[in-house]
């Protein structure tokens, strides 16, 4: 059947949702949360794509501007994979994405689609970091001791009090992230994959001013809701004093609490901050998750 790419609608939910799920199970990887692909559809400034045939919509992809960089998020239904899906989808959000301005586009795949790797060195893509997913089981988990130093507190998040606070001290932590602050709020509370609970995030502050953080959620892994740890930090005058082990664990003891049987998170695995030993000392373990791939866009 002949294939054809043209810019995804709202009306196309349900079928990429579909889409979605059958490469998650194919693949092993996160299940979608509900609401998944109308949240890529109407994410602001994406350029969203499907490819499909006669029958049905076999590729989704979207596009968004990042920073210096467009990012793509890209999949393929198992059952239609070297079709040549991959190869349309990357031509149609490669062109539309000149419009954005940006010097860079990058692709973000999962470790276990090996079939894309073929597509993307021979479209002059080369890897620029790999992530690695550090997990640990919760069966039998006893919380380490943790000491914070002197005149550092640790706490809930506070919501309505604590946000401008709060993105201030990831600005801090992560100088070169390219999110805006409406951005990273929306990855932070909006996602359908990571539904937002406050009572999983947790704040080290000195004062009035939050010096480190861990924001924990939940997610489906191998049909099972685990805890997940979206982000952790501190800033740079304060680390090496053992305030985002005591934030991590905090995280990692509300996920027990809760019932949750693990706690994930995902790192790149060329973290020179010591994350990995941070990691590691808490008690997890890695297993690698995805590359990100990157080009120049043509003039």
């Amino acid at each position: 059947m002949t294939l054809h790419v043209r810019p995804a609608a709202v009306e196309d939910t349900a079928a990429i949702d579909d889409l979605l799920t059958a490469y998650a199970h194919a693949r092993r990887i996160r299940l979608p949360g509900v609401g998944a692909a109308l949240d890529r559809l109407t994410r602001p400034e994406s350029i969203p794509a499907v490819v499909q045939d006669a029958a049905r919509i076999v590729g989704f992809g979207h596009a968004w501007p990042a920073g210096q960089a467009v990012r793509c998020f890209a999949r393929v239904h198992p059952e239609h994979v070297g079709r040549g899906v991959g190869t349309l989808l990357l031509d149609d959000l490669e062109h539309r994405s000149h419009g954005f301005g940006k010097p860079v586009f990058n692709v973000m795949q999962p470790a276990a689609d090996d079939a894309a790797t073929g597509l993307l060195i021979g479209r002059g893509y080369e890897i620029i970091c790999h992530v690695l997913r550090m997990q640990m089981s919760l069966d039998r988990y006893q919380p380490p001791s943790a000491v914070l130093p002197a005149g550092v507190t640790l706490g809930p998040f506070r919501a309505g009090h604590d946000e401008a606070r709060l993105f201030d001290a990831f600005r801090d932590a992560n100088p070169g992230h390219p999110a805006e602050e409406g951005e990273w709020w929306h990855d932070m509370r909006d996602d359908p994959a990571m539904p937002h609970d406050p009572t999983l995030w947790f704040t080290a502050r000195r004062g009035t001013e939050i010096v480190g953080y861990s924001l924990g959620s939940r997610h489906e892994l191998d049909g099972r809701t685990v805890g997940y740890v979206a982000e952790i930090g501190v800033r740079p005058p304060d680390r090496g004093q053992g305030i985002a082990f005591a934030a991590l664990t905090a995280t990692i003891g509300a996920f027990h609490r809760a019932g949750l049987p693990a706690a994930t998170l995902n790192v790149d695995a060329d973290n020179l901050t010591g994350a990995l030993r941070l990691y590691r000392k808490a008690g997890m373990h890695a297993v690698p998750q995805s590359s990100e791939w990157s080009k120049r866009l043509a003039d």
